[in-house]
This record gives structure tokens, sequence and C-alpha cells, in this order.
């Protein structure tokens, strides 16, 4: 796997991370390549933010994402400590909702019903193979959400 040096605390990333792992920074826009990668995975509760903070996590993510050219986003958002769903997990699905509503996003599949044997789920599995490596760990999670962008 090819790696880059984070621009704020200079550890390894992933080549094409939008966020280091290790210090939550954002990194250029502009450093990153077209990507061959159709489908791209962002932690938006990695460091604990709050709500408003995710919330711009959320667009830098689908901003980054479209500059390299993937098409869906697995976006983790966690599910909440209250077993309830979280104040995140909220905001984002609020958020995706408008956006959906108004075509800026194809289309929004809640972790809950993303599963081959849902008709959403069965039809982004089938035009993204690449959703094959995280289908079981990602089928019927209620902590996350997939996006096309």
């Amino acid at each position: 796997m090819k790696t880059k040096d984070c621009e704020v605390c200079g550890n390894p990333i992933p080549a094409q991370a939008f966020t280091c792992q290790f210090c939550s920074a954002s990194q250029s826009v502009e450093n990153f390549p077209k990507t061959r990668e159709r489908v791209i995975s962002s932690n938006l509760e990695a460091g604990l933010p709050s709500a408003e903070q995710a919330l711009e996590r959320l667009e830098r993510t689908l901003r980054e994402a479209r500059s390299c050219g993937a098409k869906v986003v697995r976006l983790i958002h966690g599910y909440g400590s209250t077993g309830r769903g979280g104040k995140i997990r909220e905001a984002v699905r609020r958020e995706l909702g408008r956006k959906l509503a108004r075509c800026e996003v194809k289309a929004v599949v809640p972790g809950e019903n993303y599963s081959s044997t849902t008709n959403s789920g069965r039809d982004l599995l089938s035009r993204f193979k690449e959703l094959k490596t995280t289908e079981r760990s990602d089928s019927s999670n209620p902590g996350l959400t997939i996006i096309e962008i």
C-alpha cells in the first residue's frame, strides 16, 4: 500500500487518505491524484468530534471524494452510546436527507438497511464490487451510511 506523510503531524498515512488517522487533520485536496478506487471510507467519529464538527467533516469528505473521482463513500458515524442513536448519526443522516432531496448525492443507504437482501443494498453491491470486501461487517450496521455521489 502506498503511503504519504500527514501534512500536520508527519505520520505515514494511506496515499488516498482524506484525513489523518493519528491527528484527524484534513489533507489538502490539491495533493490528491485521481483515485482508481471508486469506494472510499471516512470515519466521522474519529477523535470524538461534536455533531457540528462531524458535519464539517462530512462536507469536506464529499468534496474531496468528488475531486478524486470516487463514486461511493462508506461513512462511519457511529451509533451513539445511548442505544438510541447518537447526535452525530442523527445530524449526518438529516443532512444527507437534505442532500438527497437537492440531488447533491445519488443515493443514501443507512447501514441498518444495507445488505444483499435489500433492494438498495443489492443494487449498490452489484454495481460496486469493491463493497463486497466490507459487506459482512457493514450489513445491517446502524453505525454507518453508504452514499453514492
